[in-house]
């Protein structure tokens, strides 16, 4: 500071970051104290980074007046103190928030915004309400809601265990497009096995245009949730014949599965398959393995007697 260099819009986001990072709340501060005496405090970038600082040692009051004082304001300057509310467990607050930055003209909420949001309906009594309340509230106001906060949202329905709130999401992607977005796709499968709705993960998972690795392993991973060997077996034939190779996820889940059943054949063949594409040294492949081993050896033991 007592060189010649002098400090700029671009210096101070980048120290105020690194005293949040370390925790240095006084040197923050003493930053906090310089930027106003150079008069970079009426920057949005100073002042998005000057939120965060305060919000991460938990100083609400001060992210709060930082906020109020800002003489311009752009989208992530709403996401800062969104997320600053949120992780501080201020739910009424980040959620009072984000219903302001829908109304307003500027800008419309981004991917940041909910994803900010979620965990805190994720935590309140009635959260389930407040979400789908937000959604439609979003759509009315002319917002369109893109398939990543769509993605976004299911995960949450799951975590709250709302089958028929999920369902409904599902029909709204289904009315905005009969193909959904691969990733909603995913995510979708992923609800519905974690839901104990095999059949409907199945009918998702049928009806995808597009599928890539995650679709098939979240597939693969339904079937042996729900003690479906055999499906996983053959999803996994099935993958390979579309040209997609198994990854570690997926042998995770068909090895305990071809145990279960008794399956040496197959077991062997994909253990052979781990071996080929260096899949077998994974801790949890190598965990899989040994429990086929103890699978086969408890029944071959069984046989014996």
């Amino acid at each position: 500071m007592r060189s010649v260099v002098v400090p700029d819009d671009h210096t101070f986001p980048f120290v105020i970051k690194l005293c949040s990072d370390f925790n240095e709340v006084k040197k923050g501060l003493e930053v906090h104290g310089l930027l106003i005496k150079l008069e970079f405090d009426y920057d949005v970038f100073v002042n998005n980074r000057l939120m965060l600082f305060y919000g991460s040692f938990g100083d609400l009051v001060g992210a709060r007046k930082v906020f109020d004082e800002m003489l311009e304001r752009d989208l992530v300057s709403w996401n800062s103190v969104i997320r600053v509310f949120s992780d501080s467990k201020c739910h009424f607050e980040a959620i009072g928030m984000f219903r302001k930055i829908v109304l307003l003209s500027e800008f419309k909420p981004n991917v940041v915004s909910v994803v900010s949001v979620l965990p805190v309906y994720a935590v309140l009594e009635d959260g389930i309400v407040h979400v789908l309340e937000s959604f439609k509230f979003m759509v009315s106001e002319g917002w369109k809601v893109n398939w990543t906060t769509i993605s976004s949202l299911l995960p949450v329905l799951v975590e709250l265990g709302k089958i028929s709130k999920g369902r409904e999401v599902h029909g709204f992607c289904l009315r905005r497009d009969s193909k959904c977005d691969v990733f909603v796709a995913n995510a979708l499968i992923d609800m519905y096995a974690k839901l104990e709705r095999s059949a409907e993960a199945s009918a998702v998972f049928h009806k995808m245009g597009l599928r890539n690795v995650v679709s098939w392993n979240t597939m693969v991973a339904s079937s042996a949730q729900n003690r479906l060997e055999l499906e996983v077996i053959r999803l996994v034939r099935e993958m390979q014949s579309c040209g997609k190779t198994p990854t570690s996820v997926t042998l995770t889940n068909v090895l305990p599965a071809s145990a279960q059943i008794g399956c040496l054949r197959s077991g062997k063949e994909i253990h052979a398959m781990s071996v080929i594409n260096g899949s077998a040294n994974d801790l949890f492949v190598s965990n899989a393995n040994l429990y086929v081993r103890k699978m086969w050896l408890s029944k071959s033991c069984t046989k014996c007697v």
